[in-house]
C-alpha cells in the first residue's frame, strides 16, 4: 500500500535501486576464497576431537536432566524478566519534527518495498545520495515496527507524512536553488575580470596552472587525471588526490563543463575550471550539493585512452 505514495519517490526508488544493483555487481570480488568454517572441516577431524561420555546408571541421568531442565527454565524466567524491565526503562523518543516523522514513514516504505533486510541498506543509501535530513534513530523505529507488525500510525498518516515533507523539501529546495545560482553569477562576473582568468562562448571559466605539451582528448576518449571537487564556501565534496590515486573517466559520461575544461588541457596540464550550475548540475540537489551550485575543479590530466 506503501508503494502508492507519489510519483516523484517512486522514480526516486527505481532509479537508485537499478544504480545500487548496479554498483554492487560492478565491486564484487570474486577472488575472495571462502572461509572454511567447523562445518566444512573433514569429518575425520571432527570425530577425532569428540569423546564418549562415562555411562551413568539411569536412575542418576534421570536426576540431572531433571535438575538441568530446572536450572534452564530458572534462567530463561530471569533472562525474560530482565527484558520486560529493560523495556521498561526505555523511554523512547517518538517522531515529532517534520523530519522525524519522515524519517519513521520512509523507514516503514524501505522495509515494505526492499524488504526488512535490506531496508537500513537503502535508508543510509538514500540520507547519503537524495535526503540528507532523513535520521537514522527513527528510520530504524519505522523498520522495526514494520517487522513487528505494529505501526505507530496509519497507513493514511504516514502516506501524508512523505508528502508532507516532500512538498515542503521541494519548496525549500527551489528556494535554495534561486540563491545559489544568484550567488554563482555573481561570483562568475567578478572573477571573469580576473588577471589569468579565460571565459569560453559557453561561459566555462578557467585558469592555467601548468600548461602541458601532450594531445589533447577527444570527447570520446577517457582520460586519466587527478582532480578535487569544492564549492563556492571552500567544502571538498570529492578528491582523487585524498584517495591517493588517479582516476580515469570516460568524457562522453561526465558533466558537460568538466568535459569542456578537460578538452582544452594538453595532456600534462594542471588546470581550475569555475563551472556554472548550467554546466554542471543544474537545479538537481544530492546529499552533498544543494541545487545550482556553482563548481570548482582543480584538474591535472596525464594520458588518454582512446576511444574506439
Amino acid at each position: 500500500m506503501l508503494r502508492k505514495i507519489s510519483v516523484l519517490l517512486l522514480l526516486l526508488v527505481v532509479a537508485l535501486a537499478f544504480f545500487v544493483g548496479c554498483s554492487s555487481k560492478g565491486s564484487k570480488n570474486d577472488g575472495d576464497a571462502p572461509v572454511q568454517t567447523a562445518a566444512q572441516q573433514p569429518a575425520e577431524e571432527k570425530s577425532a576431537e569428540v569423546k564418549p561420555a562415562e555411562e551413568q546408571p539411569a536412575e542418576e541421568q534421570k536426576a540431572e536432566e531433571t535438575k538441568s531442565e530446572e536450572t534452564q527454565e530458572s534462567a530463561s524466567a530471569v533472562e525474560t524478566a530482565s527484558a520486560e524491565e529493560a523495556e521498561e526503562d526505555i523511554e523512547l523518543v517518538l517522531p515529532s519534527t517534520l523530519a522525524e516523522r519522515f524519517s519513521y514513514a520512509f523507514g516503514v516504505y524501505v522495509a515494505d518495498y526492499y524488504g526488512p533486510d535490506y531496508a537500513s541498506y537503502y535508508f543510509s543509501m538514500y540520507q547519503a545520495q537524495v535526503y540528507p535530513e532523513l535520521q537514522p534513530y527513527f528510520g530504524s523505529m519505522g523498520i522495526y515496527d514494520y517487522m513487528k507488525g505494529n505501526l505507530r500510525y496509519s497507513i493514511e498518516e504516514l502516506n501524508q507524512m512523505l508528502n508532507d515533507y516532500l512538498t515542503d523539501y521541494d519548496v525549500r529546495m527551489a528556494a535554495v536553488a534561486d540563491a545559489n545560482l544568484a550567488r554563482a553569477e555573481a561570483f562568475l562576473k567578478e572573477n571573469a575580470t580576473k588577471d589569468g582568468i579565460y571565459t569560453t562562448g559557453s561561459g566555462l571559466q578557467y585558469e592555467i596552472v601548468r600548461q602541458g605539451t601532450g594531445e589533447l582528448a577527444a570527447s570520446t576518449d577517457s582520460v586519466e587525471l587527478d582532480y578535487e571537487l569544492k564549492l563556492l564556501d571552500g567544502t571538498v565534496i570529492d578528491s582523487s588526490y585524498a584517495r591517493g590515486e588517479h582516476s580515469t573517466f570516460p568524457l562522453s559520461g561526465v558533466i558537460e563543463g568538466f568535459r569542456e575544461g578537460v578538452m582544452l588541457m594538453p595532456m600534462g596540464s594542471h588546470y581550475i575550471f569555475y563551472i556554472h550550475p548550467d554546466l554542471g548540475y543544474g537545479d538537481r540537489a544530492t546529499g552533498s550539493m544543494d541545487p545550482n551550485s556553482l563548481l570548482i575543479f582543480n584538474v591535472e590530466t596525464y594520458s588518454i585512452v582512446k576511444g574506439e
